[in-house]
């Protein structure tokens, strides 16, 4: 995708208006396991999940993930794993950018490893700064 300023989020946007379904912006994570959603802040990651469920068919879209990996470090395992508790009929797509040189290896690899069946339909997209997507092994 590009290096920073690319228009990620533009392009996330444009695919929510196009697809007509809400998108769940999340602009902050704290290490407290909150979330600042669509100008709002939400309890727990669950809690965004849950909002999301209840208005599926959705995008949740994290820019910036790695930011919080040294931050919040528990919100964001917590967020991977709510991500891989969806299923695919609960229609909620995910997508997440990153730049991968500042993440865990472990983190990425440990989620990846160990994505349920449903992962492929869940869709998380995670963007590299250098446009290299993020694969398991």
């Amino acid at each position: 995708m590009g290096p920073p300023c690319s228009k990620r989020t533009f392009l996330v946007h444009a695919l929510a208006g196009e697809a007509n379904v809400p998108l769940f912006e999340v602009s902050r994570m704290g290490a407290d396991g909150a979330c600042f959603c669509n100008g709002k802040w939400i309890d727990n990651v669950e809690g965004l999940f849950e909002a999301a469920k209840e208005q599926a068919p959705c995008l949740i879209f994290v820019d910036h993930l790695d930011s919080y990996c040294k931050k919040a470090a528990n919100t964001v395992q917590n967020f991977l794993l709510e991500m891989n508790k969806c299923k695919a009929e609960e229609g909620i797509v995910i997508f997440a950018a990153a730049d991968l040189h500042q993440m865990d290896p472990l983190l990425i690899a440990d989620f990846l490893n160990g994505a349920s069946s449903d992962f492929a339909a869940n869709a998380l997209v995670l963007i590299a700064s250098d446009g290299s997507p993020v694969t398991g092994s």
